[in-house]
């Protein structure tokens, strides 16, 4: 099972954007980026453990999601109000795999 160290105050700001990322593909979006970022974080004094292959398998699956609603969106012409796509089409995947995120960060 692999391992890695994160520091807690990144994952404070890790769970910040959690909660915000299901309001629209662009705070989804942020939230996959900073996320990708989190699971490359060096150890460091005062980290925590996570199991980083799960963690890994999770990132992928929020990444196919953006990816695939992001090129939605670019497809419709980029508009600045694409909310009630987002809610329709991505919303409830999303909340699925980032609650699997939740659980998985709860355990630290």
């Amino acid at each position: 099972m692999s391992r890695t160290e994160f520091n807690i105050s990144n994952l404070s700001d890790l769970l910040k954007c959690l909660d915000s990322a299901e309001k629209d593909h662009n705070e989804f979006s942020k939230f996959v980026r900073d996320a990708e970022v989190f699971c490359q974080n060096e150890k460091r004094d005062g980290a925590v453990s996570i199991n980083l292959a799960r963690y890994r398998e999770i990132w992928l699956d929020l990444e196919v999601i953006n990816a695939l609603a992001l090129d939605d969106w670019e497809s419709s012409g980029m508009p600045d109000n694409w909310t009630s796509q987002w809610d329709e089409t991505y919303k409830h995947d999303a909340q699925e795999v980032m609650a699997e995120l939740r659980v998985l960060l709860a355990a630290l």
